[in-house]
């Protein structure tokens, strides 16, 4: 993921170019891509819905799931790691600020990001 972002950022030696746009001529779209951490209402595909019972699940974004087109989020409630495809993002309820003051609980309450 990493090389892919980079390969569509621009870079001085294209004098503002992208290496994508510079090999294929034409810029590339790039409104795909979430920030990390912001929120998503998840579908819920329980059967059986009752009327009036919630139609989605808020979770925290954490990036896409390799070789799909699927997303992987923090349900909090659940405490864990969960895949989908079908989800709306909401990248103003998640308050990165408030965190940095003080004012909510921290990053690593809520969850905990593991490297290997």
């Amino acid at each position: 993921m990493v090389v892919f972002i980079l390969n569509r950022s621009p870079i001085k030696a294209l004098e503002g170019q992208t290496p994508y746009e510079a090999w294929h001529r034409h810029k590339l779209n790039i409104m795909f891509l979430r920030t990390f951490g912001c929120v998503g209402h998840v579908k819920n595909t329980k059967p059986f819905l009752d009327k009036l019972e919630d139609r989605s699940t808020p979770m925290v974004f954490l990036g896409y799931e390799d070789g799909s087109k699927a997303y992987r989020l923090y349900d909090p409630e659940g405490g864990k790691v969960v895949v989908s495809r079908y989800m709306v993002f909401d990248k103003a309820t998640w308050k990165w600020d408030e965190l940095a003051t003080g004012k909510a609980r921290s990053v690593c309450d809520i969850f905990t990001v593991e490297t290997w």
